[in-house]
């Protein structure tokens, strides 16, 4: 075990660590609600950043989630601290929050020279993690999944919906576009109509810039777009996609991305069959499948239904932000 992962371990254990996190809780409590309150000590402001600082080094998501939260509850009142600015600037930056990073320094006035190791860290994850046709940076969770998505014809992840997941698709999409000089068609898999428009004015809006693209939510192709200059981005619920792919004339799908992929599987939900034979047909048209699903532990079963290796999976748990009790 890595040094950082066991002093993570013990911190996570330590009594004094948890009665600061409630004492941090109880004094955000309070600040919501106006009532009274009391500040931390100088000792305490330090020591809870010395354990988020501890946290942020660990590869255990749990520890990082517990090392940004404590920089968000003392973010509220310690902006312009020095000691907090100190601390929390590189703890950001080796979370790979840049968000987070860039709100809290727009909200100081302080200029706080971060160590060297660090300062390299923060250009390196700018110019790797920078987004495509953006000017904003991915997180560290991101940019794993957007390039396991570059690197596997099939892949399916999971994480909160913090994660951002068509935010990940999207810039995927851009990549797919440029990368292969606009000759691909992709569809996405939305569960039902009332998604459908929502869905299809973000992507007009976010592909604007592909002229040769057309964003359709119907599985009938208009006769003035029938040319070979033509691509597309389909957004369909199942029985959408069942009825373009029943259709031997129509252009071929080559990227099938399945929103709210957990509803394939879902007991309660009864159209999952109708789910898992969309996706089945597109398969059988040798269709790459893209699947993403809000917090499941087991990504991987999707690739399993329809005969893909397993391998090309991946389980965020980590998030981007921090909900406060």
């Amino acid at each position: 075990m890595r040094l950082f992962d066991e002093l993570s371990q013990q911190a996570l254990g330590d009594d004094y660590f948890k009665e600061l996190l409630v004492k941090l809780e109880l004094l955000s409590a309070h600040r919501f609600f106006e009532l009274p309150e009391s500040d931390l000590e100088p000792k305490e402001l330090t020591d809870a950043l010395r354990f988020s600082d501890i946290l942020s080094r660990s590869s255990d998501p749990e520890a990082k989630n517990k090392a940004y939260k404590i920089v968000s509850l003392l973010s509220e009142t310690n902006w312009e601290d020095s000691t907090f600015l100190s601390f929390a600037k590189p703890i950001l930056v080796r979370l790979g929050n840049f968000p987070a990073l860039k709100f809290l320094e727009d909200a100081s006035s302080q200029q706080i020279r971060s160590p060297r190791e660090v300062v390299f860290e923060r250009i390196i994850k700018e110019v790797f993690h920078a987004i495509p046709n953006s000017e904003h940076t991915f997180t560290d969770s991101q940019y794993e999944i957007y390039e396991n998505l570059k690197k596997n014809n099939h892949y399916s992840f999971s994480g909160p919906t913090s994660i951002g997941k068509s935010f990940i698709i999207k810039a995927f999409i851009h990549h797919l576009i440029e990368e292969h000089r606009g000759t691909d068609n992709v569809a996405l898999l939305v569960p039902t109509r009332a998604l459908i428009n929502q869905a299809a004015n973000q992507i007009k809006s976010e592909f604007s810039q592909y002229s040769q693209y057309k964003v359709l939510t119907h599985p009938i192709i208009p006769s003035a777009f029938k040319n070979e200059s033509t691509r597309f981005i389909f957004i369909f619920t199942p029985e959408r996609l069942i009825s373009y792919l029943s259709e031997s004339d129509n252009p071929k799908i080559d990227y099938l991305f399945v929103d709210e992929a957990h509803k394939i599987v879902s007991e309660k939900d009864t159209r999952s069959p109708l789910y898992y034979h969309a996706v089945l047909q597109a398969e059988r048209k040798s269709v790459k499948l893209y699947f993403a699903s809000p917090n499941i532990p087991n990504p991987d079963i999707f690739l399993k239904l329809f005969e893909k290796s397993s391998d090309e999976s991946l389980c965020i748990k980590s998030s981007p932000v921090s909900q406060n009790r």
